[in-house]
């Protein structure tokens, strides 16, 4: 049988597995704040992540418009 909150919690893993922020996760389930919602999902939260290092490396090391 599922719950409605196993599909509510399945919700919440594939918006985290997305990468979508976590304050739109937050007013998709209502949470009053997203510290509510990382006390709940965090641990769904992969511990590190590549891609913002790339973006950050790319921002940081870009040629300017010279």
């Amino acid at each position: 049988m599922i719950r409605f909150h196993d599909l509510r919690h399945t919700f919440a893993s594939l918006l985290i597995e997305q990468g979508e922020n976590i304050k739109y996760i937050q007013s998709q389930l209502g949470h009053s704040t997203p510290t509510v919602t990382l006390n709940v999902y965090a641990h769904l939260m992969k511990p590190s992540n590549p891609e913002a290092a790339f973006r950050l490396e790319k921002t940081i090391f870009q040629k300017s418009g010279d």
